[in-house]
């Protein structure tokens, strides 16, 4: 948490109220979906979780869409080692030219706060990729967050389209193995 906020400065924010409030169905954790309104800033997608104990956490990491490297400098460096990015994925509009090796399903891969787009490649055979095939159908293939482990296939900079590695959460939480 301070290395992210040495690189992206506290805003102070005035709570207005709540905007729209969703329950969140996962077998084992009693989880909510909410957006924070404030006055002088844009709003906040939080998850929450009700605890055993009627305590309440939020996720931090998703609500800032925390990752491991910074998406400008992803994309500038394309490093051939796995990251943690939250992202938003569609399906292309247009087929691309990548070189996505035969098989692979591509996606158009943005940062929320950006406005260019990658693609990325996986193996829709893989069941390791089962879970992100779920949420891209759920979502109907457009603008679903997704918490992914990309990297470029290649020696850094020689690559059009990255690879997604895995799938580490559902939408932008990693769930955690213990349940309340």
């Amino acid at each position: 948490m301070e290395n992210f906020y040495q690189q992206h400065p506290f805003e102070s924010r005035e709570w207005k109220n709540l905007g729209w409030v969703l329950s969140v169905e996962e077998s084992g954790y009693r989880l909510g979906y909410a957006q924070a309104i404030f006055d002088n800033a844009e709003p906040v997608s939080l998850i929450i979780e009700e605890l055993a104990d009627n305590s309440f956490r939020v996720d931090w990491e998703s609500s800032v869409r925390y990752g491991e490297i910074g998406w400008d400098e992803f994309v500038r460096t394309q490093p051939a080692a796995p990251k943690l990015l939250r992202v938003i994925a569609s399906k292309p509009r247009h087929t691309p030219s990548t070189e996505a090796p035969q098989g692979s399903e591509i996606l158009e891969i943005k940062h929320p706060e950006k406005a260019d787009a990658i693609y990325a490649y996986f193996d829709r055979q893989d069941p390791k990729f089962q879970p992100l095939l779920q949420q891209l159908q759920t979502g109907n293939w457009k603008d679903v967050p997704l918490t992914l482990r990309l990297c470029y296939p290649g020696p850094a900079g020689s690559g059009k389209s990255a690879r997604i590695a895995d799938v580490e959460g559902k939408g932008w939480l990693i769930l955690q193995e213990t349940k309340s």
